[in-house]
């Protein structure tokens, strides 16, 4: 590995930004896991580039990993804030319903919008990533994902006219029609 071990850091300069200790880091935690790794090693190629490749793949990994890591820390610091200032039980509620009513909508989606949705706002990733896992271009998945949002809204906003036309004491006009 001797003579790998400068393209490895190398590389690690370019995709891991920061501090060099993660890089070192990264470096013991990809060479550990191309031994064990190694036996996948197809002859397909030269080393040279399942190596590059493998150490390049690793490093992304790590990279997401530890972007995972901090966006959890990030909310649970979030959560603490939140949860330490005095929030009045009405607030809570409202904040509760909210969060029930987007969950509903987007559970109203088709399965593909969902998958999108989920791959965004939940996990966290970027279009590239998307487009990458999905196997379709970024540009379809930017123009997928703005649809998406947008027949969201759609649900929301119908649950929201349904709900003011039944606290109103109005029937739903689609129950009238018999559309739903």
């Amino acid at each position: 590995m001797g003579r790998y071990s400068n393209r490895l850091r190398r590389l690690l300069c370019t995709v891991i930004p920061g501090a060099p200790e993660d890089r070192e880091d990264a470096e013991q935690e990809i060479l550990s896991s191309l031994y064990t790794d190694l036996k996948h090693f197809r002859f397909q190629s030269t080393f040279a580039t399942y190596f590059y490749r493998y150490c390049r793949n690793k490093a992304i990994d790590l990279i997401r990993r530890n972007q995972r890591e901090r966006r959890k820390l990030a909310a649970l610091k979030l959560h603490v804030r939140t949860t330490s200032v005095p929030v009045s039980a009405e607030e809570l509620v409202v904040r509760n319903e909210r969060e029930s009513e987007v969950i509903a909508a987007i559970m109203e989606l088709p399965a593909d919008d969902r998958a999108l949705l989920f791959l965004k706002e939940s996990e966290g990733l970027s279009v590239a990533d998307i487009a990458q896992i999905l196997a379709i271009p970024e540009g379809t998945v930017k123009s997928r994902l703005h649809r998406a949002r947008n027949r969201a809204l759609a649900v929301l906003q119908l649950r929201e006219r349904r709900h003011r036309f039944r606290v109103a004491g109005q029937p739903d006009l689609a129950q009238e029609r018999g559309t739903v």
